[in-house]
């Protein structure tokens, strides 16, 4: 079994986002029932949209994330619900990516050599020590067996408990109308620079859902608007509950889902 590449990795978490995203929209009825067919997919019985318009939108989003997973760029993405009234948002479902490493362009296809399970009670080379003789004992991670390829099986089974949390942890979250509107967002690292070029894939978003530079709510609750600039994050960002689904923790890919439901979900 050959070693996993960066890029393979980002395969992985894009193909987990597809099917998350159509998971969503069927579970927070989005679409009416019928427009979704049942596929199947890390051995789940899983929503599919059968809408030819909703599969491009959503493969074009995909690719658009995928672009910037690759640079490295991204710590958030969103998938964002809103009132079909008002246009507020009603859940924001994260995926919180800022575990992923940056890895240079020249290296995203370059194959990963896992560090051995016993590298914390190694020396500085990566190497675990015999335990009876304290000499170096080398393990081949290319070897059937070897602990990249379990790595990978535990990395399918944690992205399979993600997706059934996904449908699980709607009955912990308030319900919303049918036909709500919902779009995709990415938030950037600190020291990432805006995604710009023609044609361009991404707008900025409305200064009530901005995380600035440096932006993180602080212990203490936000209460209004002004408190909310002062700790550079938008008023409408973390929600007034945080509902949360899975952290995956697999070797080279690690984040977390949970959902925030919007102040103007309570006042629906």
């Amino acid at each position: 079994m050959p070693r996993p590449t960066f890029n393979a990795l980002i395969s992985h978490l894009t193909y987990f986002l597809t099917v998350a995203f159509h998971t969503i929209l069927a579970e927070r009825h989005c679409y009416p029932s019928n427009s979704f067919i049942t596929a199947r997919a890390y051995n789940l019985p899983v929503k599919q949209s059968r809408h030819p318009n909703v599969c491009t939108w959503i493969q074009d989003a995909i690719a658009a994330i995928h672009a910037e997973l690759i640079k490295g760029t991204v710590a958030r993405v969103v998938l964002a619900i809103a009132s079909l009234d008002s246009e507020q948002i009603l859940e924001r479902y994260v995926f919180d990516l800022t575990r992923l490493p940056k890895v240079p362009k020249e290296e995203i296809d370059t194959p990963i050599i896992w560090e051995s399970p016993g590298a914390r009670n190694s020396d500085s080379s990566g190497y675990p020590a015999n335990e009876n003789t304290g000499q170096k004992k080398e393990q081949d991670p290319a070897a059937p067996g070897g602990p990249h390829e379990h790595d990978l099986v535990d990395l399918t089974e944690q992205l399979r408990g993600a997706l059934a949390s996904i449908s699980v942890g709607r009955r912990r979250l308030r319900p919303i109308p049918e036909g709500c509107p919902f779009t995709v967002a990415i938030e950037l690292k600190d020291e990432a620079d805006p995604p710009i070029g023609h044609p361009q894939p991404w707008v900025p978003v409305q200064p009530n859902l901005q995380r600035m530079k440096g932006g993180h709510r602080s212990e203490e609750d936000v209460d209004d608007q002004v408190e909310a600039q002062e700790t550079n994050l938008g008023k409408d960002l973390d929600g007034q509950r945080t509902v949360p689904m899975r952290a995956v923790e697999a070797e080279g890919l690690g984040f977390e889902l949970w959902v925030e439901e919007g102040a103007a979900k309570g006042e629906g």
